[in-house]
């Protein structure tokens, strides 16, 4: 136990210390080329590569849930409110 709080109170000390020098910042070209080390990983590689095809698929659902297309009559098309609502979009 008494290792274990040594450890801690060492990390906390580094991580304070590293905290106002910390300026890493992840750039976007970075992000593609740690997606690949994931997925090269040699144990769980299969793991998350499967939970990030489900999130892909969960939210291309999404999306296409979100978006209705209304097709209107052709009488609908001589209204006011439709005149009105061509004008505003």
């Amino acid at each position: 136990m008494d290792i274990l709080q040594q450890a801690m109170k060492i990390n906390s000390t580094t991580i304070s210390n590293n905290s106002s020098d910390s300026t890493d910042v992840i750039k976007p070209e970075q992000i593609f080329l740690l997606v690949g080390s994931l997925y090269r990983l040699p144990i769980n590689s299969a793991k998350i590569r499967e939970q990030i095809e489900g999130l892909k698929r969960i939210q291309s659902k999404f999306t296409q849930n979100r978006e209705h297309v209304v097709n209107l009559p052709v009488e609908a098309d001589c209204s006011s409110v439709i005149t009105d609502l061509k004008n505003i979009l």
